[in-house]
């Protein structure tokens, strides 16, 4: 049986701020982060893609280099256009990684040896292949997903840059996150503009239910023993719902670790600021700049 493993980076995630002693749960004062891309970090099964046993199969290595946490990028169901960051099904594993029993068996493993697990949660958008999106480009705009997702008015309607024009029966073009198979989620507009028609407030039907499906999902996961959540573009969801989700969700799991990723040190700053005091433990910018707000060491590792 062929098996392979790649060089990859490792973070270490280390708060530089005052407050950061007296928030997040107890553990993560001394966690040690291992950030895994499961393609390319362990094959179990010779088809040359990384798997959930290949990496159960290296725990023991994880923890010898010193790490107790592990984040893994996404490893739900997904059609691949961007690394598994445009998603398919949240509640179930990709079965080029394995199933959601192998997933448990992982966390299960981690967890007797003193390692926790942390999942990637892609929060602000889907894949346009998701049957929510799906079912949102039909015509019939009253049906259930209809209002998941950000559409114009009309076909005629590209109200900004980031609006993607559509050959959906729909009568309108809907919003990317990032890249045009990426359709952004309906969170709503604190302040819709009465000018602007296709912008639902916060509270209206449609961004009610989505934040209450987010929230679901990260409870499902963590009834399976998950520990927290990297959540991808944080900066592009509204922090309301990150307090909200993150009080609501610690009442069940007091230790609940929750990173928000962000690019610009602004973002980074607003993350670790009193005001997303409830939502995030720290917050990660992905770019060494920014090491006077969160320290970040890279580390190649090497077998």
């Amino acid at each position: 049986m062929k098996k392979s493993l790649f060089p990859f980076f490792v973070i270490t995630l280390l708060c530089a701020t005052a407050a950061y002693a007296q928030r997040g749960p107890e553990w993560l004062k001394n966690a040690v982060i291992y950030h895994i891309y499961p393609s390319s970090f362990q094959d179990s099964d010779g088809d040359g893609i990384g798997d959930l046993e290949g990496i159960r199969s290296r725990l023991d290595y994880v923890k010898a280099c010193g790490f107790n946490t592990i984040w893994l990028s996404p490893v739900f169901e997904s059609p691949f256009e961007d690394g598994g960051y445009d998603i398919t099904d949240y509640y179930k594993v990709d079965p080029r990684f394995g199933t959601n029993t192998q997933l448990v068996e992982l966390i299960r493993d981690a967890h007797a040896k003193g390692i926790r697990i942390c999942l990637d949660l892609v929060a602000g958008h889907t894949s346009d292949k998701h049957p929510w999106f799906r079912q949102s480009r039909s015509a019939d705009t009253n049906l259930q997903y209809s209002d998941y997702y950000i559409w114009s008015d009309s076909k005629s309607s590209l109200p900004t840059k980031k609006f993607v024009k559509s050959d959906a029966p729909r009568n309108g073009n809907f919003l990317k996150n990032y890249f045009e198979v990426q359709p952004a989620l309906n969170y709503g507009y604190a302040h819709p503009d009465p000018d602007e028609p296709w912008q639902q407030g916060y509270d209206d039907p449609g961004p009610r239910a989505v934040r209450q499906e987010i929230r679901n999902i990260m409870a499902f996961w963590m009834d399976k023993g998950v520990d927290g959540f990297r959540c991808d573009m944080a900066m592009l969801v509204p922090i309301e719902f990150w307090n909200e989700t993150s009080l609501r969700l610690r009442r069940v799991k007091p230790d609940l670790f929750m990173l928000a990723e962000a690019e610009e040190r602004n973002l980074v700053l607003s993350c670790i600021s009193n005001r997303c005091d409830h939502a995030f433990d720290t917050a990660v910018s992905e770019s060494a700049r920014y090491q006077n707000t969160v320290h970040i060491a890279q580390i190649l590792c090497h077998v």
